[in-house]
């Protein structure tokens, strides 16, 4: 027993602003609670003012279930002795003698005599808390886990004397985080979510798995993420009760090692997993560690476009890349390849992607497409039935080694031909309703010139 009495000591005696002026203050509902059977291991705390209060006197309104009163018995004192030899800390748990709960007292409200002494760890223990049993019965949840379903759950603690001696708090279920610091996700990732409550009554949401609320010992490292080479890279830790945090790992810089967030600056050429620790040290000797794995992702080559007028070509042509094009900075629907076939004079520019969804911009290019039409003023062919259905392109002199390929308005090449002395030659190979380009490609001539598709 020496060891805990400087702690008694304070919790009895030692009081702060934010509870001195109040009967009493709720702290701390653990809503998500592990065990077995949740309803019975989930767990309140509350701060004693500067008078000390007694629990015969004591009543709880719950969002779910009803109030069973408080039980006190050779069983409960077990459940303390079995908590209490799990304290690694310098904590220490005990029931109050003929119900009373000292002035400035730390209280820990437990809904269930048939609360499982391992769900949830008291190891990390640094303080000194009365602890209170609700007797058996109610194994369904006192409150409401997560849900994306808007949910108020309100709770109520009064004690009859002195007169007027209640608190409320109020939580939103839709706000309690799972233990990566987010939202949603499987259950138990939400394991250990709780609200932590200021005197105003104002929550603040938070998870640190399996504790109990009066746990204050907890770090985490964050959760496994990937980020873009070259990409500004965050560590996101979260710590409660240490004394001093340190992180660790990568071949690059941590900007402020001893800092729970913090930005880090990779190595040269640093891609791939990267292992980071944290690890936390808190009073009584306590240390704990928790990794985070972080994926750099490679570095994608910036595009350079070369021109080939009227064909871009970018310098990157991977098929495990993703392409864009764009005029203008307006993306250039279904132009989604290495190369692109332009139609009309602007600005281009390319985008890579790759399967992380991590992009690269090449710089653009401004350009005017050569030979628009100016087939149709060599005096070499003439279009016929443009617009119509069946459009067609006449020779009307003799061209050598002839190619002709038509391009939709997006740049996407359609269909290619060869030629081979023919006269006229159907344009249409079961074309949409549109306009065209058609490239002809001859070593005595060669342009570009436009046809149009209709119904």
């Amino acid at each position: 027993m020496k060891r805990y009495l400087p702690l008694m000591i304070a919790a009895l005696t030692g009081i702060t602003d934010a509870y001195s002026q109040s009967c009493f203050e709720i702290t701390r509902i653990l809503v998500d609670a592990c065990g077995p059977v949740e309803g019975e291991n989930e767990m309140a705390t509350f701060q004693v003012g500067p008078n000390a209060l007694n629990t015969s006197n004591m009543n709880v309104q719950w969002p779910n279930n009803n109030w069973l009163g408080l039980c006190q018995d050779a069983g409960t004192a077990a459940k303390i002795a079995a908590f209490n030899s799990s304290i690694q800390g310098c904590g220490y748990l005990l029931e109050p003698q003929g119900g009373t709960l000292p002035a400035n007292a730390k209280v820990l409200l437990i809904t269930s005599t048939a609360v499982s002494t391992t769900a949830n760890s008291f190891a990390n223990l640094n303080d000194t808390v009365f602890v209170l049993f609700q007797c058996a019965g109610n194994t369904a949840g006192h409150f409401a886990n997560y849900n994306v379903v808007p949910g108020l759950r309100t709770t109520i603690i009064t004690f009859s004397t002195p007169a007027g001696c209640s608190d409320t708090v109020t939580y939103d279920r839709t706000q309690l985080i799972n233990q990566f610091g987010y939202f949603g996700g499987v259950n138990y990732e939400n394991d250990g979510a709780f609200a932590a409550f200021a005197p105003d009554g104002t929550p603040t949401y938070l998870n640190y798995g399996c504790q109990a609320p009066v746990s204050n010992f907890n770090v985490n490292a964050g959760k496994d993420t990937t980020f873009c080479f070259g990409s500004p890279i965050e560590l996101q830790g979260v710590a409660a009760g240490t004394t001093t945090l340190q992180w660790a790992g990568g071949t690059g810089m941590i900007v402020s090692p001893s800092s729970a967030v913090t930005g880090y600056n990779p190595g040269p050429g640093e891609t791939g997993s990267v292992l980071f620790t944290l690890t936390a040290n808190g009073n009584c000797a306590l240390s704990k560690t928790d990794s985070v794995l972080i994926y750099i992702g490679a570095q994608i080559p910036t595009p350079v476009i070369q021109n080939n007028n009227p064909v871009l070509i970018s310098s990157v042509n991977n098929p495990l890349y993703f392409y864009q094009w764009t005029v203008n900075g307006v993306l250039i629907s279904g132009a989604n390849n290495p190369q692109y076939t332009i139609t009309a004079a602007g600005c281009y520019g390319i985008t890579v992607t790759d399967s992380m969804g991590c992009s690269v911009e090449s710089d653009t290019i401004c350009v005017t497409p050569v030979g628009i039409n100016e087939l149709l003023q060599s005096g070499a062919v003439m279009l016929a039935n443009s617009p119509g259905k069946n459009p067609q392109l006449i020779f009307l002199k003799e061209l050598t080694d002839a190619r002709m390929d038509v391009i939709d308005m997006a740049g996407r090449l359609i269909y290619s031909r060869q030629l081979k002395n023919e006269r006229t030659v159907g344009l249409n190979e079961q074309l949409a309703t549109g306009i065209y380009s058609l490239r002809l490609t001859a070593k005595n001539l060669s342009g570009i010139l436009r046809f149009a598709v209709t119904e």
